[in-house]
């Protein structure tokens, strides 16, 4: 899909410079410049979504750019979420669910989630009560996910996730 490829384009447009850069040289606060030519490619992506004929662009493309959109911006601004695309991507996935096979539903219900919980955990501000997405949404999705510890990085992510439901419910 074109509007998919130009996000894509645009992500990489960011990220190319950073290819050049050894890990040694790389500065953590500072942040991704939106070069033009990233910017040029983003617009084109928007352009193309909001022009379309909403019959015509599938639920997964519309999906997938609020992903894109969200990875440029957090890339640009340095923050852990964006409010805007998220809560588009959400909105897109509980009125246009049925649209998607139920593999691609899946995956994106989890990924819509994890984006939820994320910027619910780092944002007191979110969800805003017109959202449709309930204050609590993080105590309803992946309990689970402290199960069984059996090296480091299982450890680690049960650390994280510890973490971020503390952090969300205080």
């Amino acid at each position: 899909d074109s509007a998919v490829r130009h996000g894509l384009l645009a992500l990489g447009a960011i990220q190319a410079p950073l290819h050049r850069t050894t890990v040694k040289d790389l500065d953590p606060n500072e942040r991704p410049e939106l070069v033009p030519r990233a910017m040029k490619h983003v617009s084109k992506a928007m352009h193309l979504l909001r022009t379309a004929n909403p019959d015509d662009v599938s639920t997964e493309v519309a999906l997938t750019c609020c992903i894109l959109f969200l990875a440029v911006e957090i890339w640009t601004t340095k923050k852990s979420y964006s409010r805007v695309h998220i809560l588009a991507a959400h909105r897109i996935l509980q009125d246009h669910s049925q649209k998607i096979c139920a593999a691609s539903r899946d995956d994106f219900s989890k990924m819509v989630d994890e984006l939820v919980i994320q910027a619910a955990t780092f944002a007191d501000e979110f969800p805003p009560p017109s959202s449709g997405i309930p204050p609590d949404y993080q105590l309803d999705h992946g309990s689970e996910r402290s199960g069984s510890i059996f090296d480091w990085r299982s450890a680690l992510d049960a650390m994280n996730w510890l973490i971020r439901s503390v952090l969300r419910t205080t």
